[in-house]
């Protein structure tokens, strides 16, 4: 057929590494015979990201390009206009609609991803106000700088000179609607969040019990979101680390058990292994480390979803500058959804192993079909999934 895909390109807002090579599929969709390539746009959207932070993991892949201009942009796409898809991890707004003007313009079929924790998030935005309440709320945050925004927030998609998303691959439903991309002719794919994939990797081989407990640590003073995403009262190195060793110290003693740090896989690890006073820091290892382990601590960590995937207990944890930070809602939302309470570290803090360690398999259940994998989801690896679908048109 002359008409089916037999390219897919992929669209990246933060620079590529050998994570997000396995984690989006590359080597999947080439081994299901497409011409893949990587449109790498963070020297365009995050230069500062792109100058600054330092890649532990870098990946030779001959089709990753970097685009610095709209120029760019331009010069790749008007050579895939044929045959064509575009897979685009880019979140929509004002520094990409020049982006999907062109993928439009060049009438490129796209698809958009839906990702756990942003999907989670979601789900917090007041949905039980009513339509007055919204309307109130909106319009007393209503900025003038802001205009850019709410035009590409409220005006339809073909006011805007887009066409809609081909496609929608995500782990929840009633997400998508919210998606400014998706429209009726989108056809929404239920597969399963990525983290899934290392799971199923995992089942058919026996667990390894550890006398551990693992900490999901997400580099929250020295994370190079800050880069992407400022906030003005993120907590430092100084307040944040010593606080969180002086807990482990003490949840240590307690359960007779080592704690290991699972970190943000953009770590530095040998410097967090500093901050942590010599503890064990893995990167790249979650999935096993968390699969061995007594229990979790978190804060708000995406990886949440393997103590959820492996039944293990979670004790949600938070520090006075945490609490205070932009940051701060995020833990006590999460715990919620758990019907756990919060620890806060920086205070004299008890543990009610009863409490503290309880699982409730009705809530883990919930979470699991609502955030990681639902029961009317596809079967299989979330690529070839994806592979199969577009190789059908």
């Amino acid at each position: 057929m002359s008409g089916e895909i037999n390219r897919v390109i992929i669209l990246v807002g933060t620079t590529f590494n050998a994570r997000d090579y396995k984690r989006f599929g590359v080597d999947i969709l080439l081994k299901n015979g497409f011409d893949v390539h990587v449109i790498d746009f963070s020297p365009l959207l995050h230069p500062k990201f792109y100058e600054t932070v330092e890649i532990h993991d870098v990946v030779e892949y001959p089709n990753h390009r970097y685009v610095r201009s709209i120029s760019d942009v331009n010069n790749e796409l008007k050579n895939f206009t044929r045959n064509s898809l575009i897979i685009s991890l880019l979140p929509f707004g004002p520094n990409v609609y020049k982006v999907f003007r062109l993928i439009s313009k060049y009438s490129i079929p796209y698809a958009i991803l839906a990702f756990q924790p942003v999907v989670f998030e979601a789900c917090f935005k007041n949905e039980d106000l009513s339509i007055l309440e919204k309307i109130t709320r909106k319009i007393s945050k209503f900025r003038l700088s802001n205009f850019q925004h709410y035009l590409l927030a409220y005006l339809p998609i073909s006011l805007l000179g887009l066409k809609p998303a081909k496609y929608a691959f995500c782990a929840l439903s009633k997400s998508n609607i919210r998606f400014k991309l998706v429209g009726k002719s989108t056809e929404v794919v239920m597969i399963h969040t990525l983290d899934y994939d290392n799971y199923l990797d995992s089942i058919s081989s026996p667990a390894e019990n550890t006398n551990t407990i693992v900490f999901l640590d997400q580099n929250l003073p020295l994370h190079s979101d800050e880069l992407l995403h400022p906030t003005n009262n993120r907590p430092t190195p100084d307040e944040y680390f010593p606080e969180m060793c002086s807990a482990f110290d003490r949840i240590e003693r307690i359960f007779n058990a080592k704690i290991i740090i699972c970190c943000h896989p953009r770590s530095n690890r040998s410097q967090l292994t500093d901050y942590y006073n010599g503890r064990e820091v893995v990167i790249g290892e979650t999935n096993e480390t968390v699969r061995g382990c007594k229990f979790c601590i978190a804060h708000y960590s995406g990886s949440i979803s393997y103590a959820v995937l492996y039944r293990k207990p979670i004790i949600f944890i938070t520090t006075d500058s945490l609490k205070k930070s932009m940051l701060g809602y995020k833990t006590t939302e999460y715990a919620s959804c758990f019907n756990k309470r919060v620890i806060n570290i920086s205070k004299d803090f008890f543990l009610d192993v009863k409490k503290d360690l309880y699982l409730d398999e009705d809530i883990y259940q919930k979470y699991m079909n609502d955030f990681i994998k639902s029961n009317n989801s596809c079967n299989g690896k979330f690529w070839d999934v994806v592979s199969e679908k577009i190789k059908a048109v």
